[in-house]
């Protein structure tokens, strides 16, 4: 829940809500409701956050590092 509420509250994409509570679950679709605009907004910061952080260049770029660490780490270096 907190990763969640972390990407959630960086990317600046959403609401959190506690799903064990159905007023605040009512209370955020209510406020949402109809609020084109800002789900639009929701929408287009978690695209640009997600291929950002977790898009294949970000992937590849985490692998490339992870690999050399390891072949550096093997090689004494």
């Amino acid at each position: 829940d907190s990763e969640v509420r972390r990407v959630v509250d960086e990317a600046r994409c959403g609401r959190c809500v506690d799903p064990e509570d159905p007023a605040a679950l009512a209370a955020v679709i209510e406020e949402l409701r109809g609020d084109g605009e800002r789900l639009e907004w929701f929408g287009q910061n978690g695209r640009k956050f997600a291929l950002a952080h977790y898009g294949r260049r970000e992937i590849v770029t985490r692998y490339r590092r992870l690999l050399q660490e390891v072949a550096l780490g093997a090689s004494g270096g």
